[in-house]
């Protein structure tokens, strides 16, 4: 007679939060595992988006309403109709000003500083400095007149755009992530005699990644909510790195047997006994 436990049904799979939960989905669909995932990036874009219209856009809007009558970049150098040095806009979050000749005439203590000299773009941070030198191809108008309605009329495509990018870009790493943690996945479960495949293995790992998903997400609220600094941002980036390995190594444990060991009765003389019976 088979068990209780072999006449269970397949644990159906829709919550990646405990790693039972992650371990359904190993026998689900590759659909099911999409749609979830596609939720989670949905969440995660519209964090990013949330945080960015309420940290910095708010600051952009300044510095745009701050421009002068007259400027542009035109052949790899910025012409500026106004002070050389000048802080356009700022917040805790984001600060943009005009230093030209990089006489560090503008003091902004924010966690992202955007620079413009006469010759470059250059963004300041916590973990150091990058520069990107002006395209000498092209002529871009930078007066208030040229600048704000664009700016007005674009900043919704630009939301939306980030939320769309974010989930793609998003579905994207958790599939080459998963193909990369699958392999250690399985032989964690081919050990310990549990049912699950490679393929298996795969969707196993790419719902693993979602808890981390929701960490980020939630750690991006806290950070624009001012409730967490940068290094706390810093580390709920790392921390939900290892939210995705830990699921991946325990999940698998949480699967059935092999299917060959459901029926194999633990007592050695009980396969025995029941022939007697019969």
């Amino acid at each position: 007679m088979d068990s209780v436990e072999d006449e269970r049904p397949e644990p159906f799979a829709w919550q990646p939060f405990t790693p039972a939960g992650v371990a359904a989905f190993a026998q689900a669909s590759v659909f099911r595992l999409l749609l979830v995932q596609t939720l989670f990036a949905l969440l995660a874009g519209g964090c990013l988006a949330w945080f960015i219209a309420s940290a910095w856009f708010p600051v952009v809007t300044e510095a745009v309403e701050q421009l002068p009558a007259e400027a542009e970049i035109r052949s790899g150098l910025l012409y500026w109709q106004g002070e050389s040095a000048v802080l356009l806009g700022r917040n805790r979050f984001l600060a943009i000003g005009v230093d030209l000749r990089e006489q560090r005439g503008v003091v902004a203590p924010a966690h992202l500083y955007a620079q413009f000299s006469e010759t470059h773009l250059r963004l300041h941070s916590l973990f150091g400095y990058a520069e990107w030198p002006y395209p000498r191809q092209y002529l871009i108008k930078l007066g208030h007149a040229e600048v704000a309605p664009r700016w007005g009329a674009w900043k919704p495509a630009i939301l939306a755009g980030l939320v769309a990018g974010t989930a793609l870009a998003l579905l994207i790493t958790w599939a080459i992530l998963a193909t990369i943690y699958m392999v250690p996945s399985w032989m964690l479960g081919f050990y310990a005699n549990r049912d699950l495949n490679l393929a298996g293995a795969w969707r196993l790992c790419g719902a693993a990644l979602m808890p981390g998903a929701l960490v980020m997400s939630i750690g991006i609220v806290a950070y624009g909510a001012g409730l967490l600094n940068l290094p706390e941002l810093g580390a709920a980036f790392v921390l939900h790195f290892f939210a995705g390995w830990l699921y991946a190594a325990i999940s698998p444990s949480c699967l059935g047997p092999l299917p060959e060991l459901k029926n194999r009765p633990k007592n050695p003389f009980q396969a025995a006994s029941q022939k007697e019976e019969s």
